[in-house]
Parts: structure tokens; sequence; C-alpha cells
């Protein structure tokens, strides 16, 4: 784009001209809040909207878990980490807890993880975490035959 030969037909030289030849535009931008109408957010894949609640906030749904399933796992040689089972596809969170009566530690971890780098439960300690399925964490002892016991949280299918 040719640079116009006038000034006037410049627009109060916002158009320049660079160094190399470019025509670039100068010009103070105003920084303001932009107001936008109505926006919709929708589920990526089905009818789901989502809505903004009288004080201008998101408004979000809480999954509340309708059920609770109680489990204790013994594991039976220290130094062999053991998977704890499949709590099935409900699941949204788990509390472990390191039996009262253990002697050592407790260790939580994923599939990879041993004593030397899990996350230590000494005897009573407990730990909870939002998690979809419970067969993708790792537990081991530091004596043979201590163990833990956990709660699974299910919410509605």
């Amino acid at each position: 784009m040719a640079m116009p030969d006038n000034r006037l037909d410049r627009e109060y030289d916002k158009f320049i001209e660079d160094a190399s030849g470019k025509t670039a535009v100068n010009t103070n931008l105003v920084v303001q809040d932009i107001e936008i109408g109505a926006v919709e957010i929708k589920d990526h894949d089905g009818e789901d909207r989502a809505e903004v609640n009288a004080v201008n906030a998101l408004k979000t749904q809480e999954i509340k878990p309708t059920a609770v399933v109680q489990h204790i796992l013994n594991v039976t040689t220290a130094g062999s980490a053991q998977l704890l089972s499949d709590s099935g596809s409900t699941t949204v969170g788990v509390t472990i807890k390191a039996k009262v009566g253990n002697t050592g530690n407790i260790y939580v971890g994923t599939v990879t993880m041993s004593s030397s780098n899990g996350y230590p439960l000494a005897p009573g300690d407990t730990l909870s975490m939002a998690i979809a399925n419970t067969n993708n964490i790792t537990v081991d002892a530091d004596v043979d035959g201590e163990g833990l016991h956990y709660l699974t949280l299910h919410a509605p299918d």
C-alpha cells in the first residue's frame, strides 16, 4: 500500500512509513471495558449450557457423593507395592487411613511408587483426594502384613 502524498489524506499522520518502506499505523488505542451481551458456554458435545447467577458468578453444580464404600488392605510383603482395587466408574474421591496399630509407615503413590518415593502415612495418618478410580493408587508398607483402611466416595450414575 502506497502512502498518500497529500498530508490531509494521511488522516493526521496516522499512517507512517518505517525505515524499510513499510506502511504502519501510528495511533493510540483506548483501553476500556468491553461490554458483551449474552454469551453462551456450551458443553462440547451436548446441549448443556453454563449459567451465571444473580451475583454474576458462574453457577456450578457440586457433585455430592451418594454412597461410601469401605475397604481394608494389608500389604502382604513389605517392599512389594500393591494396587488398590478398582472402585468403579462412579468414584469421585478416596480417603486412606494407615491402621492405628501399624508399627511402620504406609506409602501411597502411583504404580512406579516405592517406600523411597511414596507419600508416607504414619500409623493413624489420613490422606484424602479427589480421584476417578482407585485402581491407579499403589500402597506399600515398612512391615509385612500392616495396612490401611480406605473409603471410596461415589456419585450418582
